[in-house]
């Protein structure tokens, strides 16, 4: 049930070996190509928080994965992280990309953790989860890549926050 989704979430968030920086960007471009912009504007803050660079993040937000701002590893995993929600399975040429440079254990929670945020970013944006008792509509001229830009924008201008564990201030996810 939900509490097994909510601990699966927080086991991916704090206690695994993978790179925090790198499951972060996983996690945001998760949420970029799945539209959910709640999803995406709390793990720009819990990026952040864990060393990330603004400039990335910016980057992220103009779906340039290629950026030179980013690392050789950090765009090994936003392919991989591509690859696999774009075609469920990546194929040889990104999986060995990301075999090269972490360890068996950190790559299968790269791939459990772009999973889980593939289906928290359906969960949230299928059931309208937006924020505790907040909703964000935007009107952008059917142009849903606007829309959700809109929607991340007018999150972060509202000063939505979560605590560390998820909840509190409208956090529904781990």
């Amino acid at each position: 049930g939900a509490k097994g989704f909510l601990r699966m979430g927080n086991a991916l968030l704090y206690r695994c070996e993978l790179d925090p920086v790198l499951r972060e960007l996983a996690i945001i471009r998760v949420g970029r190509l799945s539209r959910a912009a709640y999803e995406v504007f709390q793990h720009e803050r819990i990026a952040r928080e864990v060393g990330v660079a603004e400039e990335k993040i910016a980057a992220l937000r103009d779906a340039t994965i290629e950026a030179a701002v980013f690392t050789d590893n950090e765009k090994a995993v936003l392919r991989y992280a591509d690859d696999v929600v774009r075609n469920v399975k990546a194929s040889d040429k990104t999986l060995k990309a990301v075999q090269a440079i972490m360890t068996p254990g950190a790559l299968v929670e790269l791939t459990l953790t772009i999973g889980y945020y593939m289906m928290v970013s359906r969960f949230l944006e299928t059931m309208g989860v937006e924020g505790e008792g907040w909703q964000v509509n935007v009107q952008a001229d059917g142009d849903p890549e606007q829309a959700f830009d809109e929607a991340v924008r007018l999150l972060t201008e509202a000063g939505f926050s979560a605590d560390e564990n998820g909840s509190a201030a409208g956090m529904m996810t781990a």
